[in-house]
């Protein structure tokens, strides 16, 4: 959030998310609560479902303009594996409808056409992942012994392309700290 702000205005968040993804439901309960707290609000967009049960891919387009037509200034992308398999759809329907981004994964950033986010690079990720697994399969560890924790370490990521198609460049105190793609 203190990121967004230093990027622009936060008077309400869209989210479209998969409701199918307990992560993304958490994400969307949590972002509501803060918003309570800091004076923002969020409004959710889930996707709705085909006739199958599952995420109905059409209507993304369409959950993005509803985001923008209801006055989200900012678009959050959760960490949902359906939005970060489907990105390039979500990230342009957002980019069109004049709708910057927001994303806690830097796969909607570096590999697509979200504006800002504010990420654990996969890489420190995957460091993390294999120190978790050496722990359990070298030095006999249960899962369950295993601390749950956060990376403390986060990089913020700037698709300049997207903020010239926007208009929406970051501020001066951005520059000596962003990773421009």
């Amino acid at each position: 959030l203190r990121t967004m702000r230093a990027y622009g205005p936060v008077d309400k968040v869209g989210m479209v998310y998969n409701e199918l993804e307990a992560n993304s439901r958490l994400t969307v309960q949590r972002m509501q609560a803060l918003g309570g707290v800091e004076g923002f609000a969020t409004e959710a967009f889930p996707m709705p479902l085909d006739d199958a049960g599952a995420p109905d891919l059409a209507a993304l387009p369409e959950q993005v303009r509803l985001a923008k037509a209801g006055g989200a200034d900012w678009l959050y992308i959760p960490p949902d594996s359906f939005l970060n398999v489907n990105r390039d759809i979500l990230t342009t329907a957002a980019r069109d409808a004049g709708l910057p981004t927001f994303a806690s994964a830097e796969n909607f950033i570096r590999a697509s056409h979200g504006l800002v986010g504010l990420v654990s690079r996969y890489y420190n990720v995957g460091q993390y992942v294999g120190y978790l697994a050496e722990q359990i399969l070298v030095g006999g560890r249960s899962p369950g012994e295993l601390p749950i924790r956060n990376l403390d370490r986060f990089s913020l990521i700037v698709n300049m392309t997207t903020a010239h198609d926007l208009g929406f460049y970051p501020p001066l105190s951005m520059l000596s700290i962003a990773e421009f793609v």
